[in-house]
């Protein structure tokens, strides 16, 4: 089981994508933001971006952008943490990111679901 998240635009789904909660460890390196000298992970934008208040896709795009571009910088950094089981990778996450990411920009508008 892992990770599905789907983007809805008047009850249809225009985008489905997914990765598997083996990527945690990794997604919890990547710093999008600090608030309050807390550092907010990518795990909390991607994993549960409701309780960030993001519900449309138009407000990922910016913190995804921030994402892809932290994994491509800090590649040597990230690659330690590919899953032993062989359950993901570093290139299978950051291609499920890009996805979402132009998903994203092809539909501002529509509502991001989150499925566990």
């Amino acid at each position: 089981m892992g990770l599905d998240i789907k983007l809805f635009r008047v009850l249809q789904c225009v985008w489905d994508g997914g990765t598997t909660h083996n990527m945690v460890k990794m997604a919890n390196e990547i710093p999008v933001r600090c608030i309050k000298d807390k550092p907010i992970t990518a795990f909390c934008y991607i994993w549960d971006p409701h309780n960030l208040g993001i519900f449309l896709a138009k407000d990922m795009i910016e913190p995804l952008h921030i994402i892809i571009s932290s994994m491509l910088l800090e590649y040597d950094s990230l690659i330690k943490f590919n899953p032993e089981n062989g359950w993901g990778s570093y290139n299978v996450f950051l291609r499920f990111l890009v996805d979402y990411f132009l998903a994203c920009k092809e539909n501002p508008e529509s509502y991001i679901e989150v499925y566990i």
